[in-house]
């Protein structure tokens, strides 16, 4: 699953200059299949000189979002077989039936979504989006302590000098890999934050301009749409997406008006302006001017102040993150 990750390029007075997704050649992709396999030998040659490590492990994923994963992708179409085993074909199965449709970045977040997260732990579980049954982050030492463990322990056992992991160091492994997977978890956060208050910084001079995306989440408060240029996500409060009531299924994501009928669906292409920006926040706040079903003009409903953020997808994970 590869999902778009986007750039901030600021100027010396730390201006945003502008946000841009850049392209993936076929030289980056050979970089990173070469950067899985050390990864995968790192951990086979500590195996098998019986030296204890830290695995970089993924486990299947669990069995309720695989069901409500099938649910939601049902209304697109796309099948999904349960009481199969789980394999990452199968993944990679309802993807290709997605492939080609407008709905397709849908289903690879949806199934992106599905996947159980990534940790650190020495009892080694396997990685099931990779499908390798042991792995260890090796290439980042300078950037990672769970790589650079494993580098220690492989100038031990190698014998490559005088700074390799101590036996007490070995017996701490599973304490520093439950710290190192909260770590990654808290900058994670920190990084879709930052990313967040840029893309805000970024949009609030352009209140009141018309942008495409798609919608992206649906919840009782409204429609999340994420921009096509920029990625960036905002909320359309419920109350402005006209005059009817209109009622919001989650689990389906899909909003229905309660009196012509009109539809939004998750995936759908909608056209907004930008009402509000809130940089400290991260926050945007859309109002409609095309979508749905039945498209045309939507009439705007009263404006609300403040703003709102969308929250954060569970097992979001980035390029790179494996």
């Amino acid at each position: 699953i590869n999902r778009p990750e986007r750039r901030v390029e600021m100027d010396d007075k730390g201006q945003i200059t502008r946000i841009y997704v850049p392209p993936v050649l076929e030289a980056h992709k050979l970089i990173e299949e070469m950067m899985v396999s050390a990864n995968v030998c790192a951990a086979e040659t500590l195996e098998k000189h019986k030296r204890a490590l830290i695995y970089r492990v993924h486990d299947t994923p669990p069995d309720e979002r695989v069901r409500a994963l099938s649910d939601f992708l049902r209304s697109f179409g796309v099948k999904l077989s349960l009481g199969q085993t789980l394999l990452p074909q199968l993944f990679n199965g309802l993807m290709a039936q997605a492939e080609g449709e407008t709905y397709a970045p849908t289903v690879s977040e949806a199934v992106l979504r599905t996947q159980a997260q990534a940790v650190y732990a020495v009892d080694n579980i396997g990685h099931f989006g990779l499908n390798l049954a042991r792995y260890a982050h090796f290439t980042s030492p300078i950037r990672r302590y769970a790589d650079l463990t494993v580098h220690r322990a492989l100038v031990s056992v190698l014998g490559f000098g005088k700074d390799g992991q101590t036996e007490q160091e070995a017996e701490a492994l599973a304490d520093i890999a439950e710290a190192v997977s909260l770590t990654e978890r808290r900058a994670m956060l920190a990084e879709r934050s930052a990313g967040e208050r840029y893309l805000a910084a970024h949009m609030a001079e352009r209140i009141g301009e018309s942008f495409s995306g798609r919608i992206s989440g649906v919840s009782r408060a409204g429609l999340f749409v994420t921009l096509d240029d920029s990625g960036a996500d905002g909320l359309i409060p419920i109350s402005r997406l006209g005059d009817e009531r209109f009622y919001a299924d989650e689990n389906n994501m899909f909003m229905t008006g309660g009196t012509t009928g009109t539809v939004f669906r998750i995936g759908e292409a909608v056209e907004v302006e930008l009402e509000e920006a809130t940089p400290l926040k991260g926050g945007l706040l859309f109002s409609l001017r095309e979508g749905g079903t039945y498209g045309g003009k939507i009439k705007k409903g009263p404006k609300k102040r403040g703003a709102f953020r969308r929250p954060a997808p569970r097992g979001r994970r980035s390029r790179g993150r494996r």
